[in-house]
């Protein structure tokens, strides 16, 4: 994830910004902030302030807009998949969007916090070289 945020602030820094791909790039950037606040106000904040359980609203907002997002798996029709195969996965993306919420969303912004930390970490010195063949 690291390397995702790392292209973001490469495509930034070098794409025209009258093009579509920096828009789409910014975008991209625009919905994940706004989902974070929304998400971290309807679980986090609005409970603590309020005290509170998150209320059905809540969570109808986390699996709405995991269905908003993924449409696009109707969308697209495969070969290999039947209709019947994309509605089953189509009806596990709540479960999905409440993984991507949760922990992708966590690695994403720890991501986000340690892009300058960025380095080959293992890879600093090199493990093979080649041998010297005596013949």
């Amino acid at each position: 994830m690291r390397g995702s945020t790392i292209q973001a602030f490469w495509w930034f820094r070098y794409l025209p910004v009258f093009g579509l791909a920096w828009w789409l790039v910014f975008l991209a950037w625009v919905t994940f902030a706004l989902t974070t606040v929304l998400w971290t106000w309807l679980f986090i904040g609005a409970p603590l302030v309020e005290w509170r359980q998150p209320t059905l609203p809540s969570l109808f907002f986390v699996v709405f807009v995991g269905y908003i997002v993924s449409l696009r798996c109707l969308m697209v029709k495969r070969s290999d998949q039947t209709f019947l195969s994309r509605l089953v996965a189509y009806a596990g993306l709540p479960m999905i969007g409440i993984w991507g919420m949760t922990v992708l969303r966590s690695l994403q912004l720890y991501s986000f916090a340690t892009c300058l930390e960025a380095s080959w970490g293992t890879r600093e010195k090199v493990e093979v070289t080649l041998a010297q063949d005596g013949s």
